[in-house]
Order: structure tokens, then C-alpha cells, then sequence
């Protein structure tokens, strides 16, 4: 029995505009959805920060390490559009490297699943890609 494998998602999460704050946390989830029909297995920090953020009060800097340990863990980070603008996303790209994790940039929809694909050397379920 294969594992599925672990895509950490990364991008912009917070702005000053409540409106654009909602449309980041739609791509999160709307990607997140999409990778678990693709056959991964998803960590999805929007999530975390919600659930983490609606209870004691905690700094952007405790999130961002609780997101550290995650990204160790992934297979692959995906950064979605504008994760360059992130602060946060900037910093786990760091990481990501750091730990010799995979970085993809979100292209498109099919290009993304394809270059997940080609990052890992698998598809999600750790089949060896066919060629």
C-alpha cells in the first residue's frame, strides 16, 4: 500500500482589505479540494490559522513556526499566486528549501497537477510517473 503525498499549501492569507482576505482563503480551500481529488493528502495553513486564530491569541510569528514543522513534513509545497507578495509564503519558501522540499508555483489547473507530478518524480499516490 502506497502513502499519498503531502502537498503543504503556501500564499498570501492576510491583507488589509477584508474583500481580498476572503478571495485568498477561497483559492486555499478551492486548491485544497482540488489536491484531495488529485489523490494527495493536503496541508492547508489557511485551516490551521483560522482555528488557531479564533482561539487564545497568538502572533503571526507562533503560526509561522507551527507552519515550519509542517513544511518539514510535506512532500512538496505548492505556492499559489502571489505567494511572492507573502511575507509569510517568503519565509516558507526558505524553509522549504532549507529542508529540500519541493517548491511549485501554481500555474494552471492541469500545468499545476503535472509539475507536482514531475517535482515529486511520482504521482500522488507514489506510483512512478509513467513517461
Amino acid at each position: 500500500m502506497s502513502m499519498r503525498k503531502v502537498v503543504y499549501l503556501s500564499g498570501p492569507i492576510r491583507d488589509e482589505d477584508l474583500f481580498q482576505v476572503a478571495r485568498n482563503l477561497r483559492r486555499f480551500h478551492d486548491f485544497h479540494a482540488l489536491l484531495i481529488h488529485w489523490g494527495f493528502a493536503v496541508i492547508n495553513p489557511a485551516i490551521d490559522w483560522a482555528a488557531l486564530g479564533s482561539g487564545p491569541k497568538l502572533t503571526v510569528d507562533e503560526l509561522l513556526d507551527n507552519d515550519r514543522a509542517l513544511i518539514q513534513a510535506s512532500d512538496v509545497v505548492l505556492q499559489l499566486r502571489g505567494w511572492e507578495s507573502s511575507k509569510g509564503a517568503t519565509i516558507e519558501q526558505v524553509w522549504a528549501l532549507e529542508f529540500g522540499v519541493p517548491c511549485v508555483p501554481e500555474t494552471g489547473k492541469v500545468s499545476t497537477q503535472l509539475a507536482l507530478y514531475d517535482a515529486l518524480g511520482t504521482t500522488a499516490l507514489g506510483l512512478k510517473r509513467p513517461r
